[in-house]
This record gives structure tokens, sequence and C-alpha cells, in this order.
């Protein structure tokens, strides 16, 4: 393995995959657990997308993230302890593909959110909220953020993350949500206290703004849902270099 040659940088928080040349998958997983409450983290594509395939997502310890040193693979979901979102808009879980989005390059911010206490995942792209990616197998696990990539010299960022555990107030701005119209804005949609309001702008945005239907695939329109607060520490934040090398060759 060449842990030379893909590097973290500005705390950890943005990853070079492959950094001067690529001959397999290379991979990173945050360095905490998520074992329990809501998640929520935002990566940005800091470079160009392309390649094989590069990807966001997370799994359990277990994952064996050299497996694929010297092959391009879609690395997240090709076994029973990873989840994965590729760029080509499939999310992948157990060799499994299913289409949710149309594919996403350079400058995108994708956002997934992470229920541990109902064991579901969601994904964002700009905001928008694209559907409930995952539903089974994650309840009850020890999870951790991932990222991989193919393709030469390319990076991504966490922008946003935080935890917090599952409460009623936030229950119930996932039933208030789900109750409106997906192109309303729930803090501007119904009467909300000052104080409540600003708190809940800071910190469950993402949850409360509204999102265009359109983007949502299929069956999932109805899913609406997830939440989470944007205070970046620990959890998802950081980004342990697990496996540095290798990917689509771009000279």
């Amino acid at each position: 393995m060449n842990c030379e040659n893909t590097g973290l940088s500005k705390s950890n928080l943005e990853v070079m995959f492959h950094k001067h040349f690529s001959n397999g998958t290379a991979a990173i997983r945050g360095s905490t657990p998520l074992r329990e409450g809501q998640h929520y983290w935002e990566i940005k594509m800091t470079t160009g997308v392309y390649g094989t395939d590069m990807m966001v997502g997370f799994g359990t310890e277990a994952v064996n993230l050299q497996s694929a040193a010297n092959k391009f693979t879609s690395l997240l979901g090709l076994d029973s302890e990873s989840w994965g979102y590729s760029y080509t808009g499939n999310l992948i879980h157990n060799g499994v593909k299913r289409k949710i989005s149309q594919s996403f390059g350079h400058g995108v911010v994708i956002g997934i959110h992470l229920d541990m206490w109902l064991g579901r995942m969601s994904v964002f792209r700009n905001g928008k909220f694209l559907g409930v990616g995952f539903s089974s197998g994650i309840r009850g696990k020890e999870i951790y953020p991932m990222a991989c990539s193919t393709a030469a010299r390319t990076g991504m960022r966490i922008v946003r993350s935080s935890s917090f555990p599952t409460s009623l107030q936030f229950m119930c701005c996932q039933v208030l949500r789900n109750s409106l119209p997906a192109d309303k804005d729930v803090s501007e949609s119904i009467f909300i206290p000052p104080g409540l309001k600003l708190f809940l702008i800071n910190n469950l945005d993402w949850l409360l703004r509204p999102y265009s239907p359109k983007e949502v695939s299929g069956t999932v329109t109805k899913l609406r849902k997830r939440g989470v607060r944007c205070e970046p520490k620990g959890g998802c934040s950081e980004m342990k270099r697990a496996r540095s090398d290798v990917t689509d060759q771009k000279n």
C-alpha cells in the first residue's frame, strides 16, 4: 500500500485521492463510530468527478478498504457491511445497484442523514432531498462514514457535520416536513416562536427547507424525512486515512 499517494489536509476534513497516479481504488474511513442517534454530514466534490467510480457512504469496521487496491471498482456497497452512493447516481449495497438520481460532478455537495434510531439513511444533493437510500441492516451496528475514488487527483471535503440524540423535537420536525408540500419551507409556513425558529434554522435547515419533488425518484417520493444539527465536532468530521493509493489513472 502506497500511503503517500492519498493525503488528508485541512484538519483531516479534505482528502486528495491518488495524488500522482492511480492503479486501483483508494478509500478512507471516519475515525469515530456512529452508534445511535441522528447524524448528518455534507461532502463537497472539490475536483472533477470521473472514472470507474467516486463514492460517499458508510460501513462497519469489517469493511476491508484495501481489498480493491489494485482494481477499479465501486468499493462501497460491494458487500453487506457497506452502503454507498455513486457519482453515477446509483445507490449500492450488497452488490445491488439502484438508481436514485442523475450523475453529479465538480462542486456538488452531497448530504447524508444517518438515522441510527430507525436504521435508515437518506440522501441530499445541493440541499435537495433525493429520498431514503437504505433502510435495512444498519440498526444496531457501529457505522463509520467512508468515501472512495478510483480516479487520479480527485478530491472531496467535509463542509458540515453534526450528531445529536433522537428527540421529540426532532421527530416533530420530521412530521411537519412530511405534512407540508415539498415546495414549502417549514420555518416560513407555520408560526414558530422567534427563539425556537432561529434555533431550528441554525440546526435543522437542511430538513425544513423546501425541495423539488422532481428530484425524488419513484416510490421514495413519500419518504421525505431526516434531520440533524450543524455542529462539527468529532463524529464524522474527522476522516482517517485508511487506504491511500490507486485509482483510474490520469497522468
